[in-house]
């Protein structure tokens, strides 16, 4: 419903922002988002920061990488500059990052919803 939209939107924005690899910016851009929005579920973004920590991202930087190479290659062939390592790296990473937002805010909707239907039960 509608209440479970901010912590399914904040656990979706910590993912996301996990996977910047710029190093404290992911850190800036959740204290500018805590700032600006004090909507947002400030407990659930920082939970999916601490699962999404770099112990867990930054190993998921060189298959980033390689699915990025395998999605460029047919486009750039022998085209292995630095610019084109950049461009593959930044689109194997967001699809990757994108993936695992999709996934952890339906993780986080079904467990809210499983909540809310045994807070409903009559058991």
């Amino acid at each position: 419903g509608q209440a479970s939209a901010p912590l399914v939107v904040a656990v979706a924005l910590g993912t996301i922002l996990s996977f910047i690899p710029a190093p404290l910016l992911d850190s800036l851009l959740v204290g500018i988002i805590f700032a600006r929005f004090r909507q947002v579920n400030r407990s659930a973004l920082l939970a999916a920061r601490i699962v999404w920590n770099d112990l867990i991202v930054v190993p998921l930087y060189v298959p980033g990488f390689r699915f990025g190479m395998r999605l460029v290659e047919p486009f750039a062939v022998n085209d292995t500059t630095l610019a084109m390592k950049i461009f593959a790296f930044s689109l194997g990473l967001m699809l990757l990052a994108s993936a695992a937002t999709l996934v952890s805010a339906a993780i986080m909707l079904g467990f809210v919803i499983v909540l809310r239907r045994r807070q409903n039960s009559p058991l």
